[in-house]
């Protein structure tokens, strides 16, 4: 038998929790990708921590840039995945996470590659680094969904699980 949640914990706490602990994890699948990427030099200059530290107003000032990217694609990323997830209208989890990480991208190109001075979908970097990014980005929403969907579910309000304890 499945523990009750403790009092202070609301149903809505655990969607948060769920959405930052999937939003840590996709966000390492996707960072592996963009370094991967990098080593075969698809886009040498496709370095998400380096534009971070740009945006940040710190170049060279990697740690900084990687506390944002791990800030705002896992932390942020996640919780407000677990926000909008009932709100999306795809079917299933996993393509809502898809096409959130597809909004994340949009979000990504059109305000951290110029805040980064890298360009508009960041074209500066170079012809490939939109469809990196995609991919990336898409890999990050597919990640994010699916584990977010295979987490404890968190009954709606006003349902009894008769497997939980009262």
């Amino acid at each position: 038998m499945e523990p009750a949640l403790p009092r202070f914990v609301s149903p809505e706490m655990t969607d948060l929790v769920k959405g930052i602990a999937a939003g840590l994890i996709a966000t390492a699948v996707s960072s592996a990708i963009l370094v991967g990427q990098r080593a075969l030099g698809l886009v040498p200059s496709l370095d998400i921590v380096g534009i971070w530290s740009t945006v940040l107003g710190a170049p060279g000032q990697r740690a900084g840039g990687l506390i944002a990217h791990l800030t705002v694609s896992a932390v942020a990323g996640g919780a407000l995945f677990a926000w909008l997830e009932p709100r999306l209208g795809a079917d299933g989890t996993p393509r809502r996470g898809v096409l959130f990480g597809v909004l994340a991208w949009l979000a990504s190109m059109a305000l951290l590659m110029p805040a980064s001075h890298s360009g508009m979908f960041g074209l500066r970097l170079g012809a490939l680094a939109p469809i990196v990014m995609l991919l990336a980005s898409v890999a990050y929403g597919a990640v994010l969904g699916w584990l977010y969907s295979v987490m404890m579910p968190t009954p709606p309000l006003g349902t009894r699980d008769p497997h939980r304890a009262t």
